[in-house]
């Protein structure tokens, strides 16, 4: 009897892993021909070179200002840029899957844009074995090993932030929210910047608003707002933070009480602006960043060689 049962466990076993096995093939296999119908749609396939944008759906703005950029400089490499995001935002496909993807397709380049500190990617190298060079833009991560990062500088991020708020303020208790979930060097150079920067008239508090087990983001966002009524300002170091700062401004009643410099450039961030939840918001150039994203790759491909840290400037909106 207990032979038997013995038996019966391990059947059990074996279906589950099949069954998991099939399941995790058909999901990669839906992808992949989703993604392939969505290229080959626009993809002319006379060029010399393939370039891939890649990022994840929470970037959607940002990768197709990137995309833009890098596709009003391609014609000068003989190159076709395809921008591989799922169409929906629904789709929960990892970077990684979008850079094997991009290995499996034959590229010559790729473009990866995370906001994630602590992304992992696997270093793409072609079926002949050969390094398919990678710009990573958004976030410094060494472990991808990218020809090159392109983004913006921190340190001057900051006195810039510090620059725009003091022409709405003079002094008083400032908050520094961010989420250090997936992003830490980044704002550590920038807060930095901004406690150098900052006169004596002001006080800076970092919040950190990472998903606790009994707390979310939002919920961290709201009782500091709420409980902290001597509140002058708000800095905001990402587009994610900002619409959540934003949004409990809205909903705690404190529109033009307390002064809020956001990040980022969405149509979300810019119709608060425009009600004036917002004051003001520091954005990345992207479409100046993929025009150099494309520029560095090529200087790669043609030379081996690439500047491996390059800064572009924000702009305040």
């Amino acid at each position: 009897m207990q032979k038997q049962r013995h038996s019966i466990a391990i059947w059990l076993v074996t279906i589950i892993v099949v069954i998991s096995l099939f399941v995790y093939s058909l999901y990669y296999l839906v992808l992949m021909l989703r993604l392939s119908i969505q290229n080959n749609r626009n993809t002319p396939r006379d060029c010399t070179y393939h370039i891939a944008v890649a990022g994840e759906n929470a970037d959607t703005t940002v990768l197709r200002q990137i995309q833009r950029g890098a596709a009003s400089v391609s014609d000068s490499y003989n190159a076709v840029i395809d921008n591989l995001l799922p169409e929906t935002g629904a789709d929960a496909t990892t970077m990684q899957e979008l850079i094997d993807y991009a290995c499996a397709m034959g590229v010559d380049g790729i473009i990866a844009y995370s906001t994630n500190e602590k992304i992992n990617i696997a270093s793409p190298i072609t079926v002949d074995g050969n390094k398919i060079p990678i710009i990573m833009i958004g976030s410094d991560t060494p472990e991808t090993q990218a020809i090159s990062y392109i983004g913006i500088n921190g340190y001057d991020t900051g006195k810039q932030m510090v620059e725009t708020l003091m022409s709405f303020v003079q002094g008083g208790k400032v908050l520094a929210v961010h989420d250090s979930t997936t992003s830490s060097t980044l704002h550590s150079r920038i807060i930095s910047s901004v406690q150098e920067s900052l006169s004596e008239n002001f006080y800076v508090e970092d919040i950190d608003v990472r998903r606790r087990e009994t707390m979310s983001s939002e919920d961290a966002i709201r009782d500091a707002l709420r409980f902290q009524i001597d509140v002058t300002a708000v800095l905001c170091f990402s587009e994610n933070d900002t619409v959540r700062v934003a949004e409990n401004i809205v909903n705690l009643n404190l529109p033009r009480k307390i002064i809020v410099i956001g990040f980022g450039d969405t149509p979300q961030i810019r119709s608060y602006l425009d009600k004036g939840i917002l004051c003001a918001s520091l954005s990345q150039q992207a479409e100046v960043i993929g025009v150099s994203a494309v520029q560095t790759l090529f200087e790669y491909i043609k030379t081996g060689n690439a500047n491996s840290y390059i800064t572009i400037a924000t702009r305040i909106l």
